[in-house]
């Protein structure tokens, strides 16, 4: 089934939509401070990560209706009108980061969880977990997928690497809780 005419005029609007955002890199947002130090100064962070689209859905004629651009994802609505009009309706939502579908899992973790494992070495405490529905991509963002490490494991990873260098300083002062 291929797209209809309605589908090519909602997601005309949507990349004409994306095309008129000014680049998450450009401008105040991109003078704000790194992840890590925006980590510390949280207790709790609220990230989003979008999934591309599955065959499946681009082969039943859906398409992407969800814009993220650095802190902000925003959902496009398609409406009609009472006189039939198409028309894009646009809701904006906050988040401490946000992950297009293009972003890696190493940028993800490196911006998200990373500075935790700092936190949890420094004495404190810390907890990554992912929700959503089935389907959303939280096991490969957690575990990794077609090769790729998940966040678990490049946590781990960091982890050990941290160790051994406490080992190789010879301190023994760390006290896990």
């Amino acid at each position: 089934r291929g797209d209809t005419d309605e589908t090519t005029v909602f997601k005309s609007m949507i990349a004409a939509y994306r095309a008129s955002m000014v680049p998450a890199d450009a401008g105040p947002a991109a003078a704000a401070a790194p992840a890590a130090a925006a980590a510390a100064q949280h207790r709790l962070r609220v990230c989003v990560r979008k999934r591309p689209l599955l065959q499946a859905e681009v082969d039943a004629a859906e398409f992407d209706v969800l814009t993220c651009s650095g802190r902000t994802a925003v959902l496009h609505q398609t409406r009609r009108r009472v006189d039939l009009e198409m028309v894009l309706e646009n809701h904006t939502f906050g988040f401490d980061e946000c992950f297009d579908e293009h972003t890696s899992t190493v940028h993800v973790y490196s911006a998200s969880a990373r500075p935790l494992i700092h936190t949890f070495f420094g004495g404190g405490r810390a907890t990554v977990f992912a929700f959503g529905p089935t389907g959303s991509g939280k096991t490969f963002t957690m575990v990794g997928g077609g090769g790729a490490d998940g966040i678990y494991g490049l946590a781990a990873r960091d982890c050990f690497e941290a160790l051994e260098a406490l080992r190789r300083r010879g301190d023994s002062s760390l006290r896990l809780h």
